[in-house]
């Protein structure tokens, strides 16, 4: 058996500015629950779909589709879910590949990038997939995160789209009037995690079924 050689195995891509939206939402993802290191990029979070969708979008932009795995939570730590604290499975998605991680980097310290209206919308999505969450006791939709700056960003980005989206407690963007919510769903196209899907369609089922101006 000849030698591994680590130069023919080296990972190379193209990026094609087509699939710039695809970029933007992985983007909006390591702004979120992602993690960025110095060789890789990764998502771990309870929501399979939510891992799986995350690393459908690092195949179609860079070619290679990482594994979820799942990691059961032996150590019997919880979850802190809200007000629900839980043992819960965690799903994980990790490609090793530093270029691919230092051109992530490249796009993660400077968004100015991001102008279509598909790579805004895209990037809203990543964010709103990692950090988003319906309330539930008030019919609102919250986006939370502690960099002010990205909240001033999520909520700008909002309010491109005619959304009215401000700021609570320097700590979350809210987005509160019925016809607001209707227009947020239709730009995202969906809810990616099912536990929020069902609470959003248990809560404003009546909301979505009015023709939001998009």
């Amino acid at each position: 058996m000849g030698k591994y050689n680590a130069r023919r195995y080296t990972y190379k891509f193209v990026f094609e500015k087509g699939k710039s939206a695809d970029l933007a939402y992985i983007v909006g993802v390591i702004l979120g629950d992602g993690c960025l290191s110095n060789n890789a990029v990764e998502l771990a979070s309870i929501d399979k779909e939510f891992v799986e969708y995350f690393a459908n979008k690092i195949a179609i932009v860079f070619g290679r589709l990482p594994k979820v795995r799942a990691l059961a939570n032996t150590s019997g730590k919880k979850v802190i879910m809200g007000k629900l604290s839980q043992c819960r499975t965690q799903y994980r998605c990790r490609l090793n590949a530093k270029k691919v991680a230092d051109f992530l980097r490249l796009r993660v310290n400077d968004l100015a990038w991001i102008k279509t209206r598909a790579e805004k919308i895209g990037f809203l999505k990543g964010l709103w997939d990692s950090e988003g969450s319906i309330d539930k006791k008030g019919y609102h939709l919250r986006f939370s995160n502690k960099n002010n700056e990205l909240l001033k960003l999520f909520r700008d980005l909002c309010r491109d789209f005619r959304l009215c989206a401000y700021i609570s407690d320097d700590s979350h963007v809210s987005i509160r009037r019925k016809k607001d919510i209707a227009q947020f769903y239709a730009l995202m196209g969906s809810v990616t995690i099912k536990r929020k899907q069902n609470i959003f369609m248990q809560k404003f089922n009546s909301v979505l079924d009015t023709k939001p101006f998009i």
